[in-house]
């Protein structure tokens, strides 16, 4: 094991912010908790110049460190100065870097060592004393690109379930909100009607073709019938 400060160190750099937009500046507002990366900013600071960052670098969210927030930086902008922006040194993998700042270890260890109690905010100097692997480049890489390849499949899955969520949520409006008409019964199945068999004769049934009475009725729902009675017609 080593201490952190032996693989990164905190990045210095400064950009305008003239040079930046939404797209590229970072506030810890526009951080999403719980290692889900980040969103559009909603504004730029009003000072002149502030905190860069650029591809390979990771943000992590230096205010209240247990919600979590980190992001692996895919392009280069600027962002708040209550962001923490650590670089990976030469011969350390910026994805081995990632996965060792996302781990819940280090956001406890962060949050253990913070100072400040309304607001607390990670101690710097306590930060790059946490223990981390000490691992060659190669098998960095390797963890790396396992671990993002396993965070990729995630992304994907959550897309899909959220895609079947709309789907059910569209479904259900359709049919127990706007009313709109489904397919009729008969259209999956061939309904015969006649009189009752009679219970009696064995050979009629317990076999295989479901037999529909009034009781049976009131586990399906019809949205709309052949026929329609009045209120007189139903009390015959």
């Amino acid at each position: 094991m080593k201490e952190l400060s032996n693989i990164c160190e905190f990045s210095k750099d400064k950009v305008p912010v003239d040079k930046l937009n939404l797209d590229t500046y970072v506030s810890t507002e526009n951080m999403l908790p719980n290692k889900e990366g980040i969103t559009y900013s909603s504004g730029l600071p009003k000072t002149k110049q502030t905190q860069a960052y650029q591809g390979g670098d990771v943000l992590v969210s230096n205010i209240r460190p247990y919600f979590k927030k980190i992001w692996l930086a895919d392009h280069e902008g600027g962002c708040s100065n209550d962001i923490l922006v650590f670089r990976a040194k030469k011969g350390v993998s910026s994805s081995f870097l990632y996965y060792v700042l996302s781990d819940n270890n280090f956001f406890n260890y962060a949050t253990a060592t913070a100072k400040g109690t309304k607001m607390p905010r990670g101690d710097k100097a306590a930060i790059m004393r946490y223990n981390v692997p000490k691992l060659p480049i190669d098998m960095q890489s390797s963890i790396g690109k396992t671990l993002s390849s396993l965070d990729l499949k995630i992304i994907e899955n959550k897309k899909i379930n959220h895609h079947l969520e709309q789907m059910a949520q569209a479904i259900f409006r359709s049919w127990f909100v706007d009313l709109k008409p489904t397919k009729p019964f008969t259209e999956f199945v061939r309904v015969s009607g006649g009189g009752t068999p009679k219970t009696g004769t064995a050979k009629f049934w317990n076999g295989s073709i479901p037999f529909f009475t009034p009781k049976d009725s009131l586990d399906i729902y019809t949205l709309s019938t052949e026929k329609n009675l009045t209120f007189s017609g139903l009390n015959v």
